[in-house]
Formats: structure tokens, C-alpha cells, sequence
């Protein structure tokens, strides 16, 4: 599900793109989506935001996964033609086999890259964060995502995962 910026309130500024320069946009899960012997990304049904051309955006992403410990995640995102950023990618390392684990994943990839996180039957938290830049193409961003081993159970992004962006320059 995907909300604009609250409504035009005092104070609040214009660009030549609109106002609310600032504001953040929100997408969340409203039900978990789960993908079952599939290693090709799928995206989200309900995690993606339209982005401005010619716009810069702070963008944090937090998502809650469960899985077996074979089937694993790999997330990625489809972004607007030559868009560019790079995203800081925080959770826990592949194969592991416990929500409670010290072994975490702590990078930096691009937008399109496919990272790969461990996850278990006990839901994992996911946080990415970085910054997009838009060209001349405006668009969607949107969360693709997938097994990161094909297996029978179940991976599954839960409910109350969300995406957002903040258009910080235009």
C-alpha cells in the first residue's frame, strides 16, 4: 500500500515539481506475500514508490522474513532507468540457522544488486538504507525479491514490512 505525504500544511515547501519537498512516502505490507521453490526475483506486490525525475531520495527499507534456513532471501529493487545510489544492506548473514545469531551481513550495493540474507522460521529483520538519484526518468522503485535457494518451505515477507522515501533534493 503506498500514501502520499501528509496535505499541504503551513510551512511546508515548494518546488517546481510540487511541494511537500521533505516528506516522506510510505509503502507497507497490509499481508505477508511468500514465495515457495523460486529463485526468480518477484516484485512486491505492495513495496514500491513512485519516484521524480531529476530528484535525489533517502530511502530506508525494513522488512521482516521468515524462511528455512536452506531457502534464505535475496533482495534487490527495480529502479527507474539510469538511476544511481547505493544502498547500506544490514541483516543476518546466509545459512543462518538462528533469529538470535551474532553472524550478520553489514554491505554496500547498488540498487539492482541481489543480496542475499539468512533467514529462519523465527521472523529476521532486514534494514537497507542509501540514497537514489533519478535522471531524466522517473518511475517506480520497488522491492523484488526471492528464495535465495530454492526450497519447499516457504519464504515469506510478513505484514508491517515497509519502504520509504524522502525526496531530500530536486
Amino acid at each position: 500500500m503506498s500514501i502520499p505525504a501528509i496535505p499541504l500544511l503551513a510551512g511546508d515547501r515548494f518546488t517546481a515539481h510540487g511541494y511537500n519537498l521533505g516528506k516522506p512516502r510510505y509503502a507497507w505490507k497490509t499481508a505477508g506475500e511468500s514465495v515457495t521453490s523460486s529463485t526468480s526475483d518477484q516484485l512486491d506486490d505492495e513495496l514500491f514508490l513512485p519516484v521524480e525525475p531529476y530528484s535525489v531520495y533517502l530511502v530506508l527499507g525494513c522488512y521482516s522474513v521468515t524462511s528455512s534456513t536452506t531457502g534464505d532471501v535475496k533482495l534487490s529493487y527495480s529502479v527507474p532507468s539510469n538511476a544511481q545510489g547505493r544502498r547500506q544492506c544490514v541483516g543476518p548473514a546466509a545459512a543462518v540457522t538462528s533469529a538470535t545469531s551474532t553472524t550478520m551481513r553489514v554491505s554496500v550495493h547498488g540498487w539492482p544488486t541481489a543480496v542475499t540474507y539468512g533467514a529462519t522460521s523465527t521472523a529476521v529483520s532486514i534494514i537497507e538504507e542509501g540514497l537514489l538519484m533519478t535522471e531524466d526518468s522517473g518511475g517506480l522503485l520497488q522491492l523484488q525479491w526471492a528464495q535465495a535457494t530454492s526450497d519447499a518451505t516457504a519464504t515469506t515477507v510478513a505484514a508491517s514490512s515497509f519502504l520509504m522515501a524522502r525526496r531530500v533534493m530536486s
